[in-house]
């Protein structure tokens, strides 16, 4: 049952670390009950809308791409969906570039960054903001704190 005509399209980046002709495993969370596409894009092609859904989920949060791992604010869609209470803030993983440093660092989709270079982080720019200040310092890496939805909590030294 895939609970009406709701679907979910993904489309990869040609950009992306990802090639085609070379196999991925690609999940799709049981809990969206939503079908899902996966494609290539072109170089010329831009990303086609996807398909009209009268079901009345919201549009996902603007996320941010930065150290190989996608990032939203923490939305209580997303609080919902991945199972966090209101108490957590920070933003949240919604995607990792395998071939990031970030991923061979266990983090993964559904982890919440609550603090970045051990200041508090509410927003994406909070990150941004600790990766600057740790590359003009001449750092190489950023230590982030990941909360995942059973509490766990882990500083993770992430490099630039």
């Amino acid at each position: 049952d895939m609970g009406g005509k709701r679907s979910l399209a993904v489309w990869i980046d040609p950009r992306s670390s990802l090639r085609p002709e070379t196999s991925y495993a690609v999940g799709v969370s049981a809990r969206s009950r939503k079908g899902a596409t996966v494609g290539m894009l072109d170089d010329e092609e831009s990303r086609p809308e996807p398909a009209a859904d009268s079901g009345k989920d919201t549009p996902p949060p603007p996320s941010t791409s930065v150290l190989g791992l996608t990032l939203a604010p923490l939305t209580d869609e997303l609080r919902s969906r991945y199972g966090f209470d209101a108490k957590i803030n920070g933003v949240i993983v919604t995607e990792i570039d395998p071939a990031s440093q970030a991923a061979t660092k266990n983090i993964r989709p559904g982890d919440v960054i609550t603090e970045a270079q051990q200041d508090p982080v509410r927003e994406i720019k909070d990150v941004e903001a600790a990766i600057e200040k740790v590359k003009k310092a001449g750092g190489k890496s950023v230590l982030l704190l990941v909360e995942d939805a059973k509490g766990d909590t882990r500083f993770v030294a992430v490099p630039l």
